[in-house]
């Protein structure tokens, strides 16, 4: 293996290696590694050192007599004792030796060439890789079949083999045209209403569909909110007043419950409170004032799930439930302790919990809320009397491609400024794995 090879590599993240697709590398600079066992030291491929305390050096063609013997007098020393012969030119030649170099392999390195968790992982500079850059100038990724070449499907991928050539090449082998690989089958959804594949809902099934969940009632406006909160408008005003500096300035519960005390006792000593009238109760803690205001209260629906795929099951599904798919059990298990026993003798057992559960919420019922404030549709709308930006210039969404480009199913522009007759939405996804 020559000693002063430089191979032209880049960085690939490690869960990339050995997979055969095309991969988009970023040049960087090799880590400097130093090993006893041969590998990629500072850029080049390192020659294995010799196991002996002195280190020997191959001989120069134009090496003195001198030189020369203490060179040859080093080797005679070495643990290996091997003679030095003389070859044809008359330069000294040393036999082969015992100690070769390990087999390099990026996906299996030596074990002292990789131990900074933190620098790039070794590289096999004698195996290529295929830089890929997408070809559209809007960064389009154009479907690459892996571990096959860049072909023309149409002309050299025909029925008679490459390059139109007759049994020149094995069907298996031949990269498979997009348009020829089986269409993906849709995923039975137990959360879709209508599904495509699947029949409807089963009523004794555990798993949960859409016409399972309860119906959420429709929030209502923050003004109507504050307005039923109490009957006293100062009531009001100080419920308010404390919801806002705990949301805003993070006052700590117990003193906003301090607040709401000590309010209701000057009110009361004022008469403007009635003990005995129920509508002039005052909260006096920070929890009923929220729930006076309607504010932080749940709305979405909490679902047992298959700790292993994720299934989603009803609310009302027994403690037995068990997963269709997995054969799992879906809660867990109960194995109260001698303690706990004592603690429940003569009470019914508290329920089991479900070994994992999922928030959900209809995208319906989040349009519900969303458009219950009146002032959400001129919002929604603001767009389309706004000046477009100059060509080149992106200053919001409304300048890209997705936005100028969808289409409806008639073909006709879907985000349309002339459009006026329904509110138009752009739902968008995230996903965490």
């Amino acid at each position: 293996m020559p000693g002063a090879f430089k191979p032209n590599i880049g960085s690939v993240h490690p869960s990339q290696r050995g997979r055969g697709r095309s991969l988009k590398v970023v040049p960087t600079r090799l880590p400097s590694v130093v090993s006893r066992r041969g590998g990629i030291r500072g850029g080049r491929i390192a020659q294995p050192a010799p196991l002996s305390r002195k280190r020997t050096r191959s001989p120069s063609p134009v090496a003195s007599g001198s030189t020369l013997q203490k060179r040859q007098r080093v080797a005679s020393e070495s643990p290996h004792n091997s003679p030095v012969s003389q070859s044809s030119d008359g330069h000294p030649s040393f036999p082969p030796s015992d100690i070769s170099p390990s087999p390099f392999h990026q996906d299996n390195p030596p074990p002292d060439d990789y131990d900074d968790l933190y620098a790039e992982p070794p590289l096999d500079p004698s195996s290529p890789m295929e830089l890929y850059y997408p070809e559209s100038p809007t960064h389009a990724i154009t479907p690459r079949p892996s571990c096959s070449p860049s072909v023309d499907y149409e002309r050299e991928c025909g029925p008679e083999g490459l390059n139109n050539s007759p049994n020149t090449h094995d069907k298996q082998d031949l990269p498979v045209p997009p348009m020829a690989r089986p269409a993906l089958q849709p995923i039975d959804n137990p959360l879709d209403p209508r599904p495509a594949t699947s029949p409807p809902p089963d009523p004794d099934s555990p798993l949960v569909s859409i016409s399972d969940l309860p119906k959420r009632q429709m929030r209502d406006t923050p003004l109507q909110q504050f307005i039923s909160s109490h009957r006293l408008w100062i009531v009001r005003v100080i419920l308010k007043l404390v919801t806002f500096l705990h949301a805003q300035y993070h006052v700590p519960i117990r003193a906003c419950n301090l607040i709401l005390a000590t309010t209701r006792l000057i009110f009361l000593a004022k008469g403007l409170l009635d003990r005995n009238n129920s509508d002039d109760f005052m909260p006096t803690t920070a929890a009923t004032a929220f729930k006076y205001l309607e504010l932080l209260q749940d709305r979405f629906h909490i679902l047992p799930a298959c700790s292993k795929c994720h299934a989603l099951f009803k609310p009302s599904a027994p403690e037995n439930t068990t997963c269709p798919t997995c054969n799992i059990p879906v809660f867990q298990p109960s194995d109260p302790t001698v303690w706990e026993r004592l603690a429940t003798l003569g009470r019914k057992a508290p329920p089991r919990k479900p070994s994992l559960t999922v928030p959900y919420t209809p995208l319906s019922s989040l349009l519900q809320d969303f458009f219950s404030d009146p002032n959400m549709i001129e919002a929604v709308e603001a767009w389309k009397t706004q000046p477009p930006s100059p060509p080149g210039e992106y200053n919001s969404i409304m300048d890209g491609a997705v936005w100028n480009e969808m289409k409806c199913e008639d073909g006709s522009k879907f985000f349309d400024r002339n459009e006026h007759d329904e509110i138009r939405l752009g739902v968008t996804g995230s996903l965490d794995w």
